[in-house]
């Protein structure tokens, strides 16, 4: 499990990089690889840790969906953020990080002003992100 989250960290990385050089496609790009990996991940662990990371992951990918015209993708990834945000705060009620990303994603919510959805998983291989171009 060490080594997949050295390759999401690598992609995260990565993707950062890319998105502070405004080359949003790939950067979208590494995020769809990284959510699904972190998909993967949290459902075997059920992490706090790696949960966090998904919900980074997801919501940069929101962004870089929306900056790049795919609304639909957009609104899925925050709806899904927003959804395991939630289901993650009755595990971990306590956890200041979690709320604090969740207060971060009710923001970007309002600013979009549209009304998200929710990637479910369907299936032992229900995690590949549905969107591809």
């Amino acid at each position: 499990m060490q080594n997949k989250m050295q390759t999401v960290d690598d992609l995260l990385i990565k993707r950062d990089e890319l998105t502070a050089l405004k080359r949003d496609e790939e950067a979208l790009q590494v995020s769809r690889r990284a959510s699904g990996e972190l998909f993967a991940m949290f459902h075997d662990e059920m992490q706090g840790e790696t949960l966090m990371k998904l919900l980074n992951c997801l919501q940069g990918l929101s962004v870089e969906a929306f900056l790049t015209g795919r609304n639909n993708e957009g609104l899925t990834a925050l709806g899904t953020a927003l959804a395991y945000a939630g289901a993650g705060l009755k595990h971990w009620p306590s956890s200041p990080a979690l709320l604090n990303r969740l207060n971060s994603l009710e923001e970007l919510e309002k600013k979009i002003g549209a009304r998200c959805t929710v990637l479910i998983r369907e299936g032992e291989d229900g995690w590949a992100w549905p969107f591809d171009d």
